[in-house]
């Protein structure tokens, strides 16, 4: 989707897609952006979608849904909480969820996951910043595997004093598997990333590449 090239016509050749969590359908937006590439304004003035086995029906039905209007955008807490003296952060965001938003069209995020997280690592005693730090890595906190590998992190960092992560082990190649190391892959990276870590990018890069190639493969069999 980011190569910029004239296209005449786009073949959907399958309507599921790993998303980095799970494997579900395409929804409308994302049918709709990859089919809006098919034409081109004074080269191909008409543009053709196409899809492959019994797929049509679903395909048009995704392009032809009404967009929702989006009337109102969510706010999350920003690093200004740590400026406030006195308080635990995680009872500082407590408060600031409580505190009714002023602007109508604005609604609060649900902060439940960043309290999961700071229950389970209030043994470390850590900085609010770097507290805050660690708040702001995408994973999934009821997911049980990569919680625990988020811990594991923790102890290497926190504990070990390690100056760099593990890189997660390549598992035997069920579904679930796979859809799990490849979140313990981002996981690696974001961590890294948060806590300014050095990482192997190369290896994230083709790891990622690899463990697609090896989901689309048992996709394409279901």
């Amino acid at each position: 989707m980011g190569v910029n090239l004239p296209i005449r016509r786009i073949i959907f050749m399958d309507i599921k897609k790993f998303d980095g969590s799970e494997i579900r359908y395409l929804n409308s937006q994302e049918v709709k952006q990859i089919a809006g590439r098919a034409g081109r304004k004074g080269i191909y003035e008409i543009g053709y979608v196409a899809s492959y086995g019994n797929t049509q029906n679903f395909i048009k039905e995704m392009i032809d849904i009404e967009d929702r209007i989006i009337e109102e955008a969510v706010v999350g807490p920003t690093e200004a909480i740590l400026k406030i003296k006195g308080l635990p952060l995680r009872e500082k965001l407590a408060i600031w969820s409580t505190d009714k938003e002023k602007v109508p069209y604005y609604r609060k995020m649900d902060i439940s996951e960043y309290i999961v997280v700071l229950d389970s690592i209030k043994f470390y005693k850590l900085e609010e910043k770097i507290q805050w730090q660690l708040l702001k890595i995408p994973f999934d906190v009821g997911n049980s595997d990569i919680m625990s590998a988020f811990l594991n992190y923790m102890d290497e960092v926190f504990i070990a004093k390690r100056k760099d992560l593990s890189k997660p082990k390549y598992p035997f190649k069920s579904l679930y598997e796979l859809e799990t190391y490849y979140q313990k892959i981002n996981l690696y990276y974001s961590f890294s990333k948060a806590l300014k870590l050095p990482f192997d990018e190369e290896w994230v890069y083709e790891e990622r590449l690899k463990v697609s190639e090896d989901i689309n493969n048992i996709l394409v069999r279901i």
